[in-house]
């Protein structure tokens, strides 16, 4: 039988300008009740720690169906485990001197396809012909995205991190924390 481990789940827009409200502290009780255990959350933006002997893209799925069947609300979920996430942090192409809040990882169910690939190298080329100092970088199933000038004025970042393509973005900062949380489940 599986041992317990963390999982890591994000969830895409909730709580992001009045759209998608879900209270942390009634979607922790209702995880619980639906068997994970140790349920924490980061931030009001969708942010879940848990732990389960299920696999991560399991984990996300409960999730998932919890929302929609306790709050109603068709919310996108990936999952992650402990080591996973560690991984994309060690991985991270981090520019020398770059802000925490210029860096942003955005994380996809599996790896992204050729075409996916083709398409974030024409919009990184675009973006600099532009004078942009913005930048993506794909590697497995994360894009990494630098925004000098912050992610809210970025005319690029809109492109790379669109709903129609998944995924969803993470801070530095963020992506630090779920790890340390992750790191000290239990």
């Amino acid at each position: 039988m599986a041992a317990e481990h963390a999982v890591v789940v994000l969830l895409r827009a909730v709580n992001v300008g009045g759209n998608n409200k879900l209270p942390m502290a009634q979607l922790r009780e209702a995880l619980t009740a639906a068997g994970l255990l140790n349920v924490r959350t980061y931030i009001q933006s969708g942010n879940v720690v848990c732990q389960s002997k299920l696999a991560a893209p399991k984990v996300a799925a409960l999730v998932q169906k919890v929302i929609a069947d306790d709050f109603g609300l068709q919310v996108p979920t990936v999952g992650l485990t402990r080591a996973e996430l560690a991984e994309a942090i060690a991985q991270w192409p981090v520019p020398a001197g770059a802000s925490p809040k210029a860096l942003h990882c955005i994380v996809f169910e599996k790896a992204l396809s050729a075409e996916h690939l083709a398409l974030i190298d024409t919009l990184v080329a675009e973006s600099q012909a532009n004078g942009s100092e913005d930048f993506a970088e794909a590697i497995g199933r994360f894009i990494y995205l630098y925004t000098p000038d912050g992610i809210g004025v970025s005319k690029f970042a809109p492109k790379i991190s669109n709903p129609k393509f998944g995924g969803t973005a993470r801070n530095w900062n963020t992506t630090n924390a779920l790890l340390e949380m992750a790191t000290n489940t239990g």
